[in-house]
């Protein structure tokens, strides 16, 4: 896989994945109050071609300024720029007495949390003011994702049979 981020006609990134997983290409603006607006572009990618750990390709952030003009390509015949940096995800070390059919009841439970969390969340909805549900619905998401991260990767790494069809070939 391929990509390249051109800016104002000129090639600035060209990144390169030769094994399963993702490449993506981001426009970020952002502004605080009381802050400067900034806008940034980059391409960060997963190798998720080892089961048990997960690579985290990064290329550098590329400054953007107002009439800036983007062009991203797949596949491009241009030479790949090395990425900035490559992160690996720890070992799996959690879980690894864990048993698949004491796997399975364990998921079975955090999904049926999850749901339940997803059923509370709609019901907060209408109880809640603005402000109040904004705050309840981060941290139930602040929850989903320790629930995915402390849970669930580690077991699917692990029993990488359990996956579900969607997170196939996602960062695990």
């Amino acid at each position: 896989m391929k990509l390249s981020l051109t800016i104002n006609q000129e090639a600035s990134i060209i990144a390169e994945l030769d094994s399963p997983g993702h490449l993506g290409a981001h426009i970020n603006m952002r502004k605080r109050d009381g802050e400067t607006e900034v806008c940034d572009a980059n391409i960060s990618g997963y190798d998720v071609s080892d089961k048990k750990c997960t690579q985290f390709h990064k290329w550098p952030r590329l400054d953007l300024k107002p009439g800036d003009s983007i062009k991203i390509q797949i596949d491009p015949e241009d030479t790949a720029t090395p990425p900035s940096s490559i992160e690996k995800s720890s070992e799996v070390t959690e879980y690894q007495n864990l048993s698949i059919e004491d796997a399975k009841v364990a998921l079975e439970v955090v999904h049926a949390h999850i749901k339940s969390l997803h059923e509370t969340l709609e019901l907060m909805r209408s109880s809640l003011s603005e402000e109040d549900f904004k705050t309840f619905a981060r941290n139930v998401g602040h929850t989903l994702y320790a629930y995915h991260e402390n849970i669930e990767r580690p077991i699917y790494r692990n029993h990488p049979s359990l996956v579900p069809d969607a997170l196939k070939g996602s960062a695990l």
